[in-house]
């Protein structure tokens, strides 16, 4: 009887770890799956970001070649710009108004921007740096560069590059001095300052932003900044 017993539960043990096993397999090939759509969902991005950034790029160089290009165009002689034949020079010249040509930038700037910026919101910083760097050098003359550069200030100081940090703010000041962005990235320079025990520069720091913004919101921040110095 006990031999029946024994044999009985060595049975249900045995169709137990099957059934266990059945289950497992299923489950983890359903995981297996999930994981796979994700990362093939993710590369199909990645690989769409890559085709609009080239394009972009692409699309820059030429307009910063048909820029340098119409800008000969008056040098050319006149009586070589009349009849059918002179059309693509006076196609040139028309470039040089800015109008069409600087559409297209704004339009071009704009989009680099937004999604450098998106990265930014999502906390992706060390994407962010080189999207807001590239910004910056193909669209040098873009609504958005004070902004991008202030962004570009703050995903370095997220992402611990303090260093680089310290230089971009520098580089604001001198591009930017009466900028309220500026007056902002001083400020967060001044807490960098205190995390390293240099309250005196902050100090200083703080009191040359009060003087030098007259922006409401910044001098606020800078005299909250002031208050919070332990010395």
């Amino acid at each position: 009887m006990s031999g029946m017993n024994t044999g009985v539960f060595t049975s249900f043990c045995l169709s137990f770890c099957l059934i266990y096993m059945g289950i497992y397999a299923e489950m983890r090939e359903h995981f297996n799956k999930e994981d796979y759509h994700r990362y093939k969902m993710e590369q199909a991005q990645y690989e769409r970001d890559q085709t609009q950034f080239a394009l972009e790029s692409s699309l820059a160089q030429l307009f910063e070649m048909r820029q340098e290009v119409a800008a000969l165009v008056p040098e050319l002689n006149v009586k070589r710009r009349r009849g059918a034949e002179g059309y693509p020079l006076r196609r040139l010249a028309s470039v040089s108004s800015g109008q069409e040509m600087g559409s297209l930038a704004n339009l071009l700037g704009g989009q680099h921007f937004q999604r450098s910026k998106k990265l930014f919101r999502q906390g992706n910083y060390r994407s962010a740096i080189p999207s807001f760097k590239q910004f910056i050098s193909d669209f040098p003359y873009s609504v958005h560069m004070v902004e991008a550069h202030y962004l570009l200030s703050e995903s370095y100081f997220q992402d611990g590059q303090l260093g680089r940090f310290v230089s971009q703010v520098e580089e604001m000041i001198r591009q930017f001095p009466e900028d309220e962005v500026t007056g902002f990235a001083m400020i967060r320079l001044g807490q960098v300052f205190e995390t390293q025990d240099r309250f005196q520069e902050a100090v200083g720091l703080y009191k040359t932003v009060l003087q030098s913004f007259q922006q409401p919101e910044v001098g606020k921040r800078a005299r909250e900044a002031l208050a919070s110095v332990r010395l």
